[in-house]
């Protein structure tokens, strides 16, 4: 009798095992459909010696008795407590990078003991971390989010859901990240991100310092710090998360946007170069292409990325609004204008919009007042907002005047108290410096900045800082640098080139540029070339003044141009012309000091 049983009980297992096979043939298959673009061309190799391993593991799985029931289910809290990971499974589930992922999927595929109710486990929150957090790698493929009460899986289904699981324990490393995945949702509100912000950044900085080998707390914590407004925090955090491991592309993604926003396109372009490596001809890579090189000044190649974006997704908005921000600085404000109007039938209150009218009317229609007027409204809509406050502070800088009763001073303070070394805001008291003729300040500043943030466009400043403090060598050693970082230089880049050999004396040089661009130059650039072809021959009066006619006749904004001609006049003590001519300067620069004053003199001469 005791042999029948035993015979029946093996027979039993023998086919359970059969049914086991198929079964967790199936479970394994349906998350490498989920995972597939983990592995590329180059790990064909690698996958045939898993299929060997697979055939092992149906050896071994056909030998061990599992219980009825028990295929796919989670173990019982107090038995799976028992359980602990391999060291390895668990070292890279930890550092839960899209590489390390793929690692401990393979681990666990590899895995001698077959798929253990610890592996099912794994195996489900592998897939969860995957599409919260990577979703570009799993082609948005959403994973079946589990029913079961097992605290790792039940907080991944309310995390996708939108529903903050404060209640997790804090006592390893996914009960301490997964509740602050709820950044990454797509379904949570900022109301329910709000009222455990606390939480969150008490989990997250735990695991930081516990798990300094994770990508996640540092690009949670970037996320979180972006919500603060502290982009400074963020894009540090960004960096950390990038620099730890760069298959983690989101924090490469993040980094690189706000290095850009900060001045510092060569980061954001050569993070562009390795992402489209692996994620070729994707949106967000092309739309982090056009950023640094809108930084750049690189706006061709800008207009490119963005073209090609906009052929592909014509609906794309972030797309449609960085086209705009590129015709603005391309002063293309007609078309600026006209993609400005097409997206306001769709919101005339974002702060996009409000920020990009108040440029163009501004910039344009040299209307002042109706600026103020939209960054008033985009203000009080967006009070906390960095953009709308240094846009506010820009502006009042430049015309003295106030918005909602509050003057430069105040939005300027106001960013500088959440993020005391935010870049734009230092680029904009240099700026001011400038304006008002403190240049020692200027230099101090610009140099503190470029050392944080060396990006073209504050280099560009810092340069104009030189110039103004007399510093012609160092002026002229960083205009070189921009002169050459481009096969084509930007107008205001080869300006200053010519501006700082100009001033070291080196005629030759200067007369040499004018003669190998003046052909091909553009109508702002033959204004900046007649401009210096102006200062080469000033002391012959009418090739002097012929030339600046020139240049004033291809650009007649041209501020460099029209104090030329206030001065030839002044000199010639015909104070009419100069009045003028000052007055076009003050309209074109209001905020500059130096400016008013010579125009308070000029009106003594003439009432004298």
């Amino acid at each position: 009798m005791a042999r029948v049983k035993k015979y029946i009980i093996i027979e039993y297992m023998i086919i359970n095992g059969k049914k086991l096979l198929l079964k967790t043939y199936f479970f394994i298959f349906s998350l490498f459909v989920l995972l597939m673009p983990f592995f590329s061309c180059k790990t064909v190799q690698s996958s045939q010696k898993q299929d060997n391993s697979v055939s092992s593991e149906k050896t071994n799985l056909a030998v061990y008795p599992v219980g009825e029931g028990t295929i796919l289910s989670i173990p019982a809290k107090d038995k799976l407590a028992e359980k602990r990971l391999d060291a390895k499974l668990s070292s890279n589930i930890t550092k839960a990078s899209p590489e390390s992922l793929k690692n401990a999927l393979l681990f666990i595929q590899n895995d001698s003991k077959g798929l253990t109710p610890e592996n099912q486990l794994y195996l489900k929150v592998i897939s969860a971390l995957m599409y919260l957090v990577y979703p570009l790698k799993t082609e948005e493929t959403k994973p079946s989010f589990s029913h079961d009460e097992e605290p790792y899986l039940y907080g991944l289904k309310n995390v996708n859901n939108g529903v903050y699981p404060y209640s997790m324990k804090k006592d390893d490393f996914l009960s301490l990240i997964i509740p602050p995945l709820i950044l990454v949702s797509e379904k949570a509100s900022q109301s329910e991100i709000n009222s455990y912000k606390t939480d969150i950044l008490e989990r997250l900085t735990t695991a930081k310092n516990k798990y300094p080998e994770s990508v996640l707390p540092p690009y949670l914590l970037g996320i979180l710090s972006e919500l603060e407004n502290d982009n400074t925090a963020a894009m540090n955090f960004y960096k950390t998360a990038w620099n730890a491991d760069s298959s983690c592309y989101p924090a490469g993604l993040k980094y690189g946007e706000l290095a850009a926003e900060a001045g510092d396109g060569t980061v954001a372009v050569k993070i562009a170069n390795f992402l489209s490596k692996n994620l070729e001809d994707n949106v967000a890579v092309k739309l982090l292409y056009a950023r640094g090189y809108i930084a750049s000044s690189d706006l061709t190649k800008a207009s490119e990325n963005i073209i090609t974006v906009l052929k592909k997704e014509p609906e794309n908005i972030s797309a449609l609004l960085l086209r705009i921000r590129i015709l603005i600085e391309q002063k293309e404000y007609l078309k600026a204008n006209s993609l400005l109007d097409a997206y306001s039938t769709k919101n005339r209150t974002s702060k996009d919009y409000l920020l990009f009218r108040a440029r163009i009317v501004k910039e344009w229609n040299k209307n002042t007042i109706s600026a103020i007027e939209f960054l008033s409204e985009a203000y009080r809509l967006y009070p906390e907002d960095f953009n709308i406050l240094l846009a506010c502070a820009e502006i009042c800088f430049e015309t003295s005047q106030k918005i909602e009763n509050r003057q430069a001073g105040f939005f300027i303070e106001k960013v500088l108290q959440k993020d005391p070394e935010n870049t734009a805001a230092m680029y904009l008291l240099v700026k001011n410096n400038i304006n008002l003729g403190d240049w020692e300040q200027a230099v101090f500043l610009g140099e503190k900045l470029n050392g944080k943030v060396s990006g073209n466009v504050n280099k560009e400043l810092l340069v104009t800082a030189y110039l103004g403090a007399g510093k012609t060598e160092k002026a002229l050693a960083l205009s070189k640098q921009l002169y050459t970082s481009s096969k084509n230089p930007s107008n205001r880049f080869v300006g200053l080139y010519i501006e700082a050999l100009y001033r070291s004396k080196n005629m030759q040089a200067v007369s040499q540029i004018i003669k190998e661009k003046l052909q091909t130059a553009d109508s702002e650039l033959k204004s900046i070339l007649h401009y210096y072809n102006a200062k080469l021959s000033e002391n012959k009066s009418e090739a002097y003044l012929s030339s600046l006619r020139s240049s004033l006749l291809a650009n007649p904004r041209n501020k460099d141009s029209l104090f030329a001609m206030y001065e030839w006049y002044f000199n010639n003590k015909d104070y009419r012309k100069a009045k003028y001519y000052l007055g076009q300067v003050i309209a074109l620069d209001p905020s500059n000091k130096k400016n008013t004053d010579l125009a308070e003199n000029l009106n003594r001469l003439l009432a004298e």
